[in-house]
């Protein structure tokens, strides 16, 4: 075919330079390309470049052996630095415990030695109802400030509560040896001592209690169960004449008398009229209660003026 030529010489056909139209070629769709042809460079490419850098790291890390390997001086520095952290920090920790620990015993000592400290903690047991560590730190303040009528009149009181009458009657009665302790409080020790002593049957002790009571209510409550010495209705001293004596008690009970200046008790002579004395003579009285306690001997001396002796 000559060149700028449309026919073939051969057949004398056009030559046709553009393909001739399929529209069935228009609407097909290529055949994708496989994606692991498509990126096989690009693939190829980034293993070289792992495979690289793992020949690299490999050959540091061997480097890295070889010279510690190589270098004994600088390993033996090493543990020694090494051994020197773990003792400071080994010392480190010690130290810090042991300041805690002297810390934490001071403070345990300061408490233990706080009569404050020692009555909150004892308050706040009895709130809850644990009586023995109440009784505890009640009794630590109690060492620490003799005296206090807060810690005897709580610990007599948790005593009675616990059913620990003997221990109760101690402290009650050292609370009322207390010379500071008056008013309500002396009160209410004196009504608690002598309500234990009546439930016990315990007269004599009731009776003691009560002669060294100045509490007027407390008296007339249990005046009863007190056992007064009898009274006389003439007082010592030296008469003329003869003399009819008369002895009393306010209270129910019996009174028994000697003219011979021993001691009566209940076998002595019972008195029952005014006894008539003419010549000197000691009289001695003692008043039984309904109880059958005694009450102190009383007594009483009388003496005589003779008819010459008279002016």
């Amino acid at each position: 075919m000559q060149p700028e030529s449309l026919y073939c010489e051969r057949c004398g056909k056009d030559i046709h330079i553009v393909p001739d139209y399929d529209p069935q070629e228009e609407y097909r769709v290529p055949s994708p390309m496989p994606r692991q042809a498509e990126a096989g460079p690009m693939q190829s490419k980034a293993k070289s470049m792992q495979a690289k850098d793992r020949s690299m790291q490999s050959k540091a890390k061997s480097k890295a052996k070889s010279g510690v390997t190589a270098s004994p001086n600088r390993k033996r520095r090493r543990l020694r630095g090494q051994k020197i952290d773990f003792i400071l920090i080994s010392s480190s920790v010690c130290l810090t415990g042991v300041l805690a620990a002297v810390m934490m015993g001071g403070m345990i000592y300061f408490l233990h030695g706080s009569y404050d400290y020692q009555m909150r903690r004892a308050v706040s047991c009895f709130a809850k109802g644990d009586l023995e560590g109440s009784a505890r730190y009640y009794g630590r303040a109690l060492e620490l400030e003799n005296g206090s009528l807060e810690a005897q009149s709580a610990l007599a009181d948790i005593s009675f509560r616990l059913g620990d009458l003997e221990e109760c009657k101690q402290r009650l009665s050292s609370l009322l040896q207390n010379p500071a302790c008056g008013g309500e409080l002396q009160k209410w020790a004196y009504e608690m001592l002598a309500g234990i002593y009546l439930d016990e049957e315990a007269y004599g002790e009731l009776n003691d209690l009560l002669m060294g009571s100045t509490q007027e209510e407390l008296l007339d409550a249990y005046g009863e169960y007190l056992a007064s010495p009898p009274k006389f209705s003439y007082e010592s001293g030296i008469y003329e004449g003869a003399v009819s004596l008369k002895l009393y008690s306010e209270a129910q009970g019996s009174i028994h008398y000697t003219l011979d200046g021993s001691d009566p008790d209940e076998e002595s002579p019972l008195y029952t009229a005014p006894l008539l004395l003419t010549q000197d003579v000691v009289v001695k009285a003692v008043f039984l209660n309904e109880y059958g306690v005694e009450s102190e001997v009383a007594q009483r001396e009388y003496r005589f003026r003779a008819d010459e002796d008279a002016p």
